[in-house]
């Protein structure tokens, strides 16, 4: 009865906020003037019997309040006993130190903990928790703590960021490289190493913003490397590393393992995060929980301009990933073996806390990086109606059985996010009394449940135990060798990696190895490095700089050539960068190596590329990047003359690209370009050939990677005998504008030419009439920070065409420079500031210069625009059927630039797919005011150089040694850290404002139906 009433009340509330007005006003939603109802807790059964599981599976309840409180994060030490970190301060008692570490212990091996000891209390946001040993540490931002058994917890690391409550450092996985690994989510942190630590790090504070990191428990030794997702992190039982964040659900950190090649100095920048989810980052989910009224009450707040931020579904304030946490790859063996990591497949586990379900999906390999598919149509794979069920993450326990921790919450939502109206009449602390841990039981099953005793195992036992089907007593075994280091037992550990019939057995016993000195010696690896499965071999390169030394010249080479018909690309890849090392390119051990041997490498990196095949492994971007770093201070000049005539001859143009620029900016590099040209030019070159190296020339030149002045000099003289006629004869001709794609080449190539030549061809150029392509392309590939040439086109803008007056507009605000000459003309009335589009005062509104800012004020007509002060004349156009046709040209013009749709456009951008089932009026309001509820990581940012340069878009890509930077023409600047003068956040959304204005009603109707039609 007591269940039906709270139902009861649960449907009765959201009646009356759902069909509450929609039109109301902003004085409506005074604090004192509505009621936000609340759903109560409910009793433990009732919670129970509330959450649904897929047939075959149920849940079991471990331990629950008051043993627990606000769980986050949970791990089985060795002997069975399960830790919890139990963040009670969540979200805004930072200061109160309410955190603390529980253990809890299974006595009577029911399954249901009987026993609870807080061990560490007094803790701020405590977030993650690991057993390393005798050892436990603890993330607490900014601390990291360790303790020991028998003494006082210590602070091994200090700096973790904790600017953002939902932003905190979480998940400590234990990885094959023998590190214990953190990610620092979105807060980063400036890492120091207390006196007393035991922990060790060559750069102090290490910045390790976007950046995870790894941890050392024999040598201490601190690492960061390519990661960063929000809340959850977790291997695959092979190695492979994935992330999760708000609404992008599922992402793979591909090459995290190679920190060389992922902060490389390449030719093109590599994605190594990617989102992998087959239906988008903002997948559908099928939640059975009703919407807190607060949701509906909110989105209201927001159409009526009560309150600001993204609109919620248009109204629907669920339906799709928004709050995805926990990423797990299941790796247990409870449940059916084709739930697991059968064949190439894996099973990924993610909850949604805001939705109060568990998502699931299949992932399969497709070349380098995994894609994720749903696996239930229609459904959860856990799902609860109960609101307060909030899976927060997941751990694998002993039993072979995958656990849930349950924070048990009222609100989980940032306070950031909830009107001061709203907020004050919820309670953000409901529910830090309460917390559950529950297991995913495959039903009819057997269930282990005995101790599982490794913390007092011998090195015999644990050496068995790396065979063991359950992925936490692999795991637990490896990290207790590794800790151990006991050499006696390393025969036993080399006859298991290479003739154990598991190959995780195999994988276990290879990564433990690696971690002792002379743990694996040139039998074992030359075995490995041809063992039949991909994983191995590729863990047996990964690892392979941690015994290298103790490997002959005559070993190394034996090895790589053994890889001749390799056809993993991911095993390529790897080892292609370790290539170094077995023939000496670069510093690398170049002890070891004649010239022999580098033509050597360069045969066996090509003939990957030419395998069997094909077009794939040509257009592998992450192959090309490894190729492109092996042969980095090496014989470039002889991989290429063996390259070039193959890439002419057996891949297509848009195949070859890539590799085309990779062995020119290794030649340029390496300092042999000039060289090499010389060489290339006074040979006969077919036709073919000459076009693929103006067109790499091309876009070497274009993104600034032609520097020395010998190359510099032998580009310009190439572009004076391949391009500059190709040019003239476009000026001269009498044909109409279509521009072929060598004529765009030229243009781009001509860039060399010194401004005074170009200023007599641009002049010409702009004089035409019929030209625009040749314009459009002079222009973009002209005036970049050339205030000569600059002025000459803002002389003639009356007569330009609106795509090149768009490629003025954005060189001219790329440099302090060429703004002040774009406002100077506003000034004395020669430049009409209506006909300055919306993208360019937007950068320039948040210039750098103090200046410019101030001259822009009174010229600016396109600051942001509260929506409720436009919306009449788009309301009223929406009372007309748009035309979906009409819908894409607009798109193709206004969006394609940052969104893709239907094979349309590119992807910089947040995805579209939820705004296509949002009301007319949440799409407007997302154009009008996009900084409204902004995701930080599509934050402008702004770079001025000590140059006079600017760059404004999204951070891309931050490495060691440099920035990239993606403008919102999709043109990608790298931009070296030593050269930076101010690197800012904007707090404005990539996206400018007043582009609905320009948009026009009508136009927006148009667009709205062609993102229906596209659904």
């Amino acid at each position: 009865m007591r269940q039906i009433r709270k139902s009861a009340v649960r449907i009765i509330l959201g009646v009356l906020v759902l069909t509450a007005p929609k039109s109301i006003s902003p004085k409506a939603y005074a604090q004192d003037s509505i009621s936000v109802g609340r759903f109560p807790a409910l009793s433990i059964e009732e919670a129970k019997q509330a959450i649904e599981t897929l047939p075959g599976y149920e849940l079991e309840l471990v331990a629950s309040e008051p043993q627990i409180a606000s769980p986050v994060a949970m791990e089985f030490d060795a002997a069975g006993d399960l830790w919890i970190v139990e963040m009670l301060d969540y979200s805004e008692q930072e200061h109160e130190a309410l955190g603390r570490v529980s253990r809890l212990r299974d006595r009577d091996r029911d399954g249901v903990m009987d026993e609870s000891e807080v061990i560490l209390k007094d803790l701020s946001w405590p977030t993650a928790i690991t057993c390393v040993g005798d050892r436990v540490w603890v993330a607490a931002p900014p601390q990291i703590l360790q303790l020991a058994m028998r003494s006082e917890s210590t602070v091994i690391l200090d700096g973790l960021g904790r600017q953002n409550v939902q932003g905190l450092a979480n998940s400590f996985r234990w990885g094959l490289d023998g590190r214990v690994h953190l990610s620092t989510s979105s807060n980063g942190g400036q890492l120091t190493v207390p006196p007393q630590s035991p922990l060790r790090t060559n750069r102090s504070p290490r910045n390790v913003s976007g950046r995870d990191i790894a941890i050392d428990p024999i040598s201490g030794s601190l690492s960061d490397m390519v990661g960063y997702g929000q809340h959850g992190m977790d291997f695959s039982p092979w190695g492979d590393r994935f992330v999760t964040s708000n609404s992008d659900h599922l992402q793979q950190v591909v090459a995290w393992y190679l920190p060389e090649l992922t902060d490389a100095s390449l030719s093109k920048s590599v994605a190594w995060r990617r989102s992998i989810a087959i239906d988008g980052p903002q997948a559908e989910v099928f939640r059975i929980s009703p919407v807190e009224p607060w949701r509906t009450i909110r989105t209201q707040m927001r159409l009526s301009g009560a309150s600001i931020g993204l609109l919620e579904g248009g109204g629907r304030a669920s339906g799709y990933f928004t709050s995805a946490t926990g990423i797990t790859i299941y790796d247990g063996d409870q449940w059916p073996t084709s739930e697991s990591h059968a064949g190439d497949s894996l099973l990924g586990i993610v909850a949604d806390v805001g939705s109060n379900l568990v998502h699931r999906k299949k992932l399969s390999r497709k070349g380098v990086a995994m894609v994720g598919e749903r696996i239930d149509e229609a459904a959860e794979f856990v799902r609860s109606k109960d609101t307060w069920f909030r899976p927060v993450q997941f751990a694998h326990g002993p039993d072979g059985c995958l656990y849930i921790v349950d924070m048990a919450r009222e609100t989980i939502e940032h306070p950031k996010s909830l009107p001061e109206p709203i907020k004050s009449q919820l309670d953000l602390t409901s529910g830090r009394n309460l917390g559950r841990i529950w297991r995913i039981v495959a039903r009819e099953r057997p269930i282990r449940r005995d101790a599982p005793g490794l913390d007092h195992a011998n090195c015999d036992k644990l050496v068995e135990t790396l065979a063991h089907p359950n992925g936490w007593h692999r795991e637990t075994a490896s990290q207790l060798l590794v800790l151990k280091q006991d050499a006696t037992w390393i025969p036993e550990l080399r006859t298991m990696a290479t003739s154990y019939a598991s190959p995780l057995a195999r994988l276990h016993s290879m990564s433990v190895l690696a971690t002792m000195p002379r743990g694996i010696d040139a039998e074992t690896w030359l075995k490995t490095v041809q063992d039949p499965h991909p994983k191995i071999r590729l863990w047996s390169l990964i690892l392979l700089p941690r015994f290298v030394d103790h490997l002959s010249a005559s070993d190394l080479k034996q090895g790589f050539l053994a890889l001749r018909n390799e056809q993993d690309l991911e095993v390529r890849m790897v080892a292609a960068v370790r290539s170094r090392m077995a023939f000496g390119i670069g510093n690398d051990r170049s002890d070891r190596s004649d010239q022999s041997d580098r033509e050597a490498i360069a045969e066996l990196l090509l003939s990957w590329a030419c395998s069997d095949a094909g077009a794939d492994d040509w257009q592998c971007d992450e192959l090309r990047a490894a190729v492109e770093y092996a042969i980095a201070g090496g014989d470039v000049e002889s991989f290429a003359d063996l390259v070039i005539p193959l890439l002419s001859t057996q891949a297509s143009a848009d195949s070859a690209a890539s590799w085309w620029d990779a062995i020119l900016f290794e030649l340029h590099q390496s300092k042999r370009l000039h060289t090499w040209m010389e060489r290339i030019c006074a040979s006969e070159m077919s036709s073919q050939t000459t076009e693929r190296l103006m067109a790499s020339l091309s876009r070497l030149v274009n993104r600034r990677q032609i520097t020395a002045p010998e190359a510099r000099t032998a580009v310009e003289q190439f572009a004076r005998n391949q391009a500059l006629d190709l040019v003239k004869q476009s000026i001269s001709s009498e044909k109409p504008s279509q521009m072929s794609s060598a004529d765009r080449v030229a243009v781009q190539l001509l860039t060399m030419l010194p401004s005074e030549e170009r200023s007599t061809l641009l002049t010409a150029i702009l004089d035409l009439e019929n030209k625009t392509d040749l314009q459009q392309a002079a222009v973009d590939a002209w005036l970049a920070n050339d205030q000569a040439l600059q002025a000459v086109v803002i002389d003639r803008w009356e007569r330009l065409s609106p795509p090149v007056l768009n490629g003025l507009f954005q060189a001219l605000v790329r440099s302090i420079g060429g703004t002040r000459l774009l406002l100077d003309r506003i000034d004395a009335g020669q430049v009409d500031p209506k006909r300055v589009p919306a993208w360019a005062w937007q950068a320039i509104r948040s210039s750098t210069d103090e200046g410019i800012r101030k001259r822009a004020a009174p010229w600016d007509g396109f600051s942001a625009s509260k929506w409720e002060e436009i919306r009449e004349p788009y309301s009223q156009a929406w009372k007309q059927v748009g035309a979906a046709e009409q819908g894409e040209v607009h798109f193709r013009k206004w969006c394609a630039s940052c969104h893709r749709v239907n094979g349309i456009g590119i992807q910089l951008g947040p995805s579209l797919d939820s705004y296509r089932v949002r009301t007319h009026e949440a799409i407007a309001i997302a154009i009008a005011e996009p900084s409204r509820d902004m995701d930080p990581k599509y934050e402008q940012h702004q770079i001025r150089t000590t140059d006079d340069e600017t760059y404004a878009g999204l951070l891309s890509a931050s490495g060691t040694d440099f920035i990239e930077i993606t403008s919102a023409q999709n043109q990608v600047s790298r931009v070296a850290r030593g050269s930076i003068e101010t690197w800012t956040t904007t707090g404005k959304s990539f996206m400018p404002d007043g582009l609905l204005q320009e948009l026009g009603p009508a136009a927006l109707n148009d667009l709205i139906a062609f993102l229906r039609k596209t659904q």
